[in-house]
C-alpha cells in the first residue's frame, strides 16, 4: 500500500472518533475537535504525499 493510501486509511478510521463524541447524549466537544483536527492533518498528509 502506498504512503498516501495509508494516510487516508488512518484518517478514515480516525474520522469515526469525533462523530461518536459529538453524537453522544453529552457531547465532548474539546476531544471531538482534537480528533477532527488530527483527521484533517492525516488527510492533508495524504494529499501532499508525505
Amino acid at each position: 500500500m502506498k504512503s498516501h493510501e495509508q494516510w487516508l486509511v488512518k484518517a478514515s478510521s480516525d474520522y469515526q472518533s469525533p462523530l461518536k463524541l459529538f453524537a453522544g447524549e453529552s457531547p465532548i466537544f474539546d476531544t471531538a475537535i482534537y480528533h477532527a483536527q488530527q483527521t484533517a492533518a492525516k488527510a492533508l498528509k495524504a494529499f501532499l504525499g508525505l
